[in-house]
């Protein structure tokens, strides 16, 4: 059963990454006509006291970061549903809202802005990625547009079960190419062969093999 159409959340903190993130994001959207989400998420320094009126303009920065992505994104030709300006932990915040709103994908840059920003970001993405009840889509390095390659990486395990439907889904959904690989741990074939070790070596094979077949069987199904 496919997840798409679904609800797609970006997070974002306005930075060069969370760019790439939103037009990912965009794309994803537009390609499998799922409803677009926004989030920004800020949160005071903490141990420094303020009074109100620091604490309005640092909000009225946050919704214009918020502001400023949704009009790019709409630039791009997507339809933002609803945004979201939340304050507090960025990573407990964020999968906390996808589950609210029943995300099926979430949508998160890499890193931040600024050195420390970018640390931040760094520890947000990977506390996302493991923390959110649904895929999660790091972007780095370029925005995805689709189709595109997918690389499928499985072991056979359950984890891999669930990635398997997920890329297979995407795939199907946005006409994409995709490409699976198992890396079969394997070993070192330059002893003596007396030792058998020849043997050993083409049975590992056989069953690393074995496992890619009934994984790709598995995708066509």
């Amino acid at each position: 059963m496919s997840i798409f159409p679904t609800k797609v959340l970006l997070a974002t903190d306005g930075s060069g990454d969370a760019e790439l993130a939103a037009t990912t994001a965009a794309s994803l959207a537009k390609t499998t006509g799922s409803e677009l989400h926004v989030v920004h998420v800020w949160r005071p320094v903490p141990y420094v006291r303020f009074d109100a009126l620091i604490r309005q303009e640092m909000r009225r920065e946050a919704q214009e970061i918020l502001d400023a992505q949704v009009k790019k994104i709409e630039g791009l030709g997507a339809t933002v549903a609803e945004v979201h300006l939340r304050e507090g932990d960025a990573s407990e915040e964020i999968t906390a809202l996808a589950a609210e709103i029943g995300v099926g994908l979430a949508a998160v840059g890499s890193r931040g802005r600024g050195r420390i920003r970018r640390l931040l970001m760094g520890s947000v993405s990977d506390a996302v990625v493991r923390h959110a009840h649904c895929p999660v889509v790091v972007a780095r390095w370029k925005p995805i547009s689709f189709p595109a390659r997918i690389l499928l990486a499985t072991d056979g395990s359950e984890e891999a079960t669930l990635a398997t439907q997920t890329a297979t889904d995407l795939g199907q959904r946005t006409g994409s190419e995709l490409h699976v690989v198992h890396v079969g741990e394997i070993l070192p074939t330059h002893f003596p062969d007396r030792l058998g070790y020849r043997a050993l070596y083409e049975e590992d094979e056989r069953e690393a093999r074995q496992l890619l077949e009934t994984q790709i069987e598995k995708m066509k199904a």
